[in-house]
């Protein structure tokens, strides 16, 4: 196919801030390789544009209110993409329109339902401000035709799109995340998994479990602590990675403070081969990178079912998958059970790992690819 010019329509282009955005410029770098000009367009840049694929062109938004600016910045993105001549479109963000739409954080509407519930609220209401804003732009991608093509991070967006938005059926496709399997390994344990556990003072046999999660409250710290606050007669550490303090530090105020260690930042390789287990008890998580990446460096995961990525656990060495994340009494069991177990060989590990060696990174991209230039 011959060069194509592709607008990638994002709120901010920071690839070093992981998730949606670290995949976002992965496909961007991708499809530069394959000779396609990407242009992004974006209301703010990364802090180090030298290595972030693609043209980048600032949009800006105006309004009083954050529904009225983004309301702005989704009009004047799609715009820009046009004026500059882009042939396909692809955002991330909501938007009045978009030929790939690729919801990371799966529908807004099943998002803020969750927020409710973690907060021990009713599901129904009316949503409001920000969130009513999203939720209108949604239903314009997906009820009323404005996305083309929608791409599924997992099978629980796809079912929770199809539930919300029948219409839009025949326009999704799954494809779940890939990782890269060489950096992601058993064999980072005694690398840079090792290096993190130093680095955070641990002895090698104190078992560390991870909870790596931006929303806290969302991906179930409170859970989680509550749990843990119980079984201090058992040796554990936690570490909390990815949150600001402020997020945490309410819940992680309910266990010893030299049982934990917070984190802002890390290296995802890192953590993953570092802890002996991951343990995220989420109200929502469309697919859970850091679930698929702990598996394939042989860390079992205890997760719940409101979580995509807990499809990829299979045998009982690789986890548990709760189902419900108010079950304290069963998250208490999982967690009894794998810190009663001694800790897994080398062979065990990579019996871990054969739960995700379907999801290479260059395949993710490779189907994306196909997905995006199929709308040509």
């Amino acid at each position: 196919m011959d060069s194509l010019r592709i607008g990638f329509l994002i709120d901010r282009w920071e690839p070093e801030r992981g998730g949606a955005e670290r995949a976002l410029a992965a496909l961007a770098g991708h499809l530069e390789s394959r000779g396609h000009r990407i242009l992004v367009f974006g209301a703010r840049e990364s802090a180090t544009p030298e290595k972030a694929p693609g043209t980048f062109h600032r949009v800006k938004a105006w309004g009083l209110t954050r529904p009225a600016r983004e309301l702005s910045l989704g009009r004047h993105l799609v715009a820009a993409a046009a004026a500059a001549g882009c042939g396909l479109t692809l955002g991330i963000r909501h938007l009045p329109r978009v030929d790939f739409y690729w919801p990371h954080g799966g529908s807004h509407l099943a998002t803020w339902q969750a927020l409710r519930r973690a907060r021990g609220r009713a599901e129904e209401g009316s949503p409001r401000g920000r969130h009513r804003t999203f939720i209108a732009l949604e239903e314009k991608l997906l009820a009323r035709g404005g996305a083309r093509r929608i791409v599924c991070v997992s099978e629980l967006v796809r079912r929770e799109l199809v539930r919300f938005y029948p219409a839009c059926r025949n326009r999704l496709r799954v494809i779940p995340n890939g990782i890269d399997l060489d950096r992601f390994h058993p064999r980072a344990r005694e690398g840079v998994g090792q290096e993190l556990r130093r680095r955070i003072g641990l002895e090698e046999e104190m078992p560390l479990l991870l909870f790596p999660a931006a929303n806290p409250r969302l991906k179930g710290l409170d859970p989680l602590t509550r749990v843990l606050a119980r079984l201090t007669g058992r040796p554990w550490h936690l570490l909390a990675a990815g949150a600001p303090r402020s997020r945490c530090t309410p819940y992680l105020r309910r266990l010893p403070r030299e049982r934990v260690t917070w984190l802002r930042r890390a290296d995802g390789a890192a953590l993953a081969a570092a802890a002996d287990l991951l343990v995220l008890p989420a109200w929502r998580e469309p697919f859970g990178l850091a679930i698929a990446e702990a598996l394939a460096c042989g860390t079992p995961v205890i997760t719940t079912t409101r979580a995509g990525a807990a499809d990829l656990i299979e045998g009982e060495q690789a986890g548990r998958v709760l189902a419900h994340p108010a079950d304290l009494a069963g998250l208490a069991a999982a967690l009894e059970d794998f810190l009663g177990r001694p800790r897994p060989s080398g062979e065990e590990r990579l019996q871990v790992r054969r739960n995700v060696i379907g999801l290479d990174r260059a395949r993710w991209l490779r189907r994306l690819e196909e997905e995006l230039l199929s709308l040509a």
